[in-house]
């Protein structure tokens, strides 16, 4: 399948490069994501030559594990030996590996480590988009070239003087009309909106001035979500932290180019709302959620496996077993378009 950038990444930032695919594909960008496009029965390191062989720009999602990683070190190397720009993404503030050091020291670095992560992912967008269109522009630039010979002056002392040009005989002055002329086209205009009025034409107009709020207004048609499901991962470790991964999949109509998001919040059995313990996890009422936005590039937008992860340390850190609701929906901008999918679970902390 053909692509603009090959997204290379450890297996262990998974979330983080799901997120990025999800953003740049939201934008029309066409991205190739192991183990996604990999057909069932090819031969991994095939499968990654041909993808790397056919893209045009690579997305490094560099971490600590990326860090350490050899199959990225692989996949670098023969990007930049194929002379495409790689551009790394830092989600972790650690130093390069002298391996890696010596292929990427150069580019500009984008950083994505302090929150919202969706502000690093829309300047990445921009940046891929803007690499993308570079690259496709063929322009040549020529200087016109011109003809014109300049011809040489005249000596002006071999000639006598000419005699002197009597003055030219001065206009008689004509009258204006301009003034008439518009206050005609006036008259004109308001006889022609009087007998607009007076005619049967005007009936609509003359209707809807008796009562103009009683037709109905036209309300932009909101969003729609099918086939919502959601599927559940407890005790799943992202970034050395243990949690909870939702995998949600759902069609969306009528969203095309939106701010959308898929959010989970949190309660107590008794409905008590939790609260947040950082800005990373809090809604603007400060209670703990997570979520994922996305903007749909396509009507209707078929999103097969939406991630997002909630570690258990955010939800409690006290000792014991704690039960919990969950409540799962998907937004378009300020509005829920799809009613909960709830589930219990519990925390059991030593």
């Amino acid at each position: 399948m053909s692509h603009d950038v090959f997204i290379s990444y450890s297996s262990k930032d998974k979330l983080t490069a799901d997120a990025v695919c999800a953003t740049l594909e939201s934008r029309g960008i066409r991205c190739w994501i192991a183990p996604r496009d990999i057909l069932p029965g090819m031969d991994w390191g095939e499968a990654i030559i041909d993808a790397i062989n056919s893209t045009r720009v690579m997305i490094l999602i560099f971490s600590s594990n990326a860090n350490e990683s050899r199959q990225i070190k692989r996949e670098v190397e023969r990007a930049v030996s194929k002379g495409l720009p790689v551009i790394p993404l830092r989600i972790e503030d650690v130093p390069l590996s002298k391996s890696l050091e010596y292929f990427i020291s150069s580019p500009h670095w984008l950083d994505a480590m302090t929150p919202p992560v969706e502000k690093h992912l829309n300047y990445l967008a921009e940046t891929v988009k803007l690499l993308l269109n570079r690259a496709g522009q063929n322009v040549n630039h020529e200087e016109p070239v011109s003809h014109y010979q300049p011809q040489p002056q005249p000596n002006w002392s071999t000639y006598a003087t000419p005699p002197p040009v009597p003055p030219a005989p001065r206009p008689e002055p004509k009258p204006d009309y301009s003034l008439l002329v518009i206050l005609g086209m006036v008259l004109f205009s308001a006889l022609c909106v009087v007998a607009f009025l007076l005619s049967s034409w005007s009936e609509p107009l003359r209707n809807w001035a008796k009562s103009p709020f009683s037709s109905e207004k036209k309300t932009e048609s909101s969003a729609v979500v099918r086939n919502f499901s959601l599927n559940v991962e407890h005790s799943v470790t992202q970034s050395g932290h243990s949690g909870m991964l939702f995998h949600v999949r759902f069609q969306i109509q009528n969203a095309k180019g939106r701010s959308c998001a898929a959010m989970a919040t949190f309660t107590k059995p008794d409905g008590t709302v939790l609260p947040a313990k950082n800005d990373s996890f809090a809604t603007t009422n400060k209670s703990l959620a997570c979520w994922i936005r996305f903007t749909p590039g396509y009507d209707p937008a078929q999103y097969d496996d939406l991630r997002l992860f909630m570690p258990y340390d955010q939800i409690t850190t006290e000792s014991g077993r704690h039960d919990y609701n969950f409540c799962l929906r998907i937004w378009e901008t300020q509005t829920a378009v799809t009613d909960c999918i709830t589930g219990s679970f519990y925390v059991s902390n030593s």
